[in-house]
């Protein structure tokens, strides 16, 4: 019966897959945490290794008994796409571009967050983040979901963000300057991209945009 149940389960999950889309493999697991695959009769959950015609890399983790979806990632060229499904269930957007500046061509007057501006901004107003204490770093690092692939693989760093909080407060254009790993810093993005409204920078009593740089570090215990 069991194995009727299952072989109906992936005939509906086939269903499912569109188009232009192929899976590639099949792993089976005693729980939607993973760890060593096991063998079909022992297992609980089975992930599935989904190629789509655009060449994105999808992992779908789902319940052998009732199909339901555990867990979801999507990589294209290395890097997190799309919505994703973590493993304590937490929903995590993945979904834009993350852009990539050269150094040497980074010419912006930006204002060094926690670091040394000298006398740069002493006739500005500076932007002010409103939680936390008034410290976006912390809020950031309190976003951040360590990628399980990384510290598999004892990836680890520093990476060098620049975006602008415009004169209406918003948090716009993040561009990574010093990047550590693709996957990395699109996590670290995306906790970014989290951020509420901030009092923007005034110069004469006026709003303005202003640029903002800011490191975000992944560190191994």
């Amino acid at each position: 019966m069991t194995k009727i149940t299952y072989t109906l389960l992936i005939l509906f999950f086939a269903f499912q897959i569109s188009v232009g889309q192929d899976i590639i493999e099949k792993k089976f697991y005693k729980d939607k945490w993973g760890g060593p695959s096991i063998d079909e009769k022992k297992a609980k959950v089975v992930e599935y290794t989904i190629k789509e015609k655009d060449g994105t890399l999808r992992y779908e983790m789902r319940s052998i008994s009732n199909n339901k979806l555990l867990r979801l990632r999507s990589y294209k060229d290395g890097s997190p796409v799309g919505k994703w499904i973590s493993s304590n269930g937490k929903e995590l957007d993945y979904d834009f571009q993350l852009q990539y500046i050269d150094k040497e061509s980074d010419n912006l007057d930006c204002y060094i967050l926690q670091g040394e501006n000298g006398d740069k901004f002493k006739n500005i107003d500076l932007p002010v983040f409103p939680n936390e204490n008034n410290d976006f770093r912390y809020f950031v690092q309190k976003q951040l979901i360590y990628p399980e692939i990384c510290v598999e693989n004892g990836i680890q760093g520093r990476i060098l963000f620049q975006f602008l909080i415009d004169e209406k407060g918003k948090l716009t254009n993040i561009s990574v300057i010093e990047g550590v790993d693709k996957i990395l810093d699109k996590e670290a993005a995306r906790a970014i991209h989290l951020s509420p409204d901030w009092i923007p920078a005034k110069m004469d009593g006026e709003p303005i945009s202003l640029c903002v740089k800011m490191k975000v570090i992944f560190q191994l215990q």
